[in-house]
């Protein structure tokens, strides 16, 4: 297993915050689609900065995506408006031609990812403060 911290930027109509949300629920119908979702409705958490309105999306890139038949992938593709189309459509062609997938073959090494140190020096995380 390893966890990233994958920084979330904003998109047009999504702060930080809503796109990491957006992410976590659509890896969530790739593998059920949403008419047989149960109470999770997630598959990784994030954290958003408490200043900075920035966010990570906690992800584990060994994590298995079992790929349901009926998925619809316009509204994860969406989320990923600045990548190249090729790089949509390899994606697409991924996932639509798998049994399963791992988080990490989504990744295309373009991402900004953080270590949790960087988290911890960066003010993510507010200190505990004795009463």
């Amino acid at each position: 297993m390893a966890t990233i911290n994958l920084l979330i930027a904003p998109i047009q109509g999504y702060t930080p915050t809503q796109r990491a949300e957006a992410i976590s629920q659509e890896l969530n119908k790739i593998n059920m689609p949403i008419a047989e979702q149960c109470a999770s409705r997630y598959v990784f958490g994030w954290i958003t900065h408490p200043i900075t309105g920035e966010c990570v999306l906690q992800a584990d890139t060994a994590y298995t995506i079992w790929v349901h038949p009926d998925n619809n992938l316009l509204a994860l593709i969406a989320l990923m408006p600045n990548l190249p189309m090729q790089v949509q459509a390899g994606l697409v062609a991924l996932i639509e031609n798998s049994q399963t997938i791992t988080f990490g073959q989504l990744l295309t090494g373009q991402e900004d990812i953080l270590t949790d140190a960087q988290l911890e020096a960066d003010g993510w995380f507010n200190p505990i403060t004795e009463p």
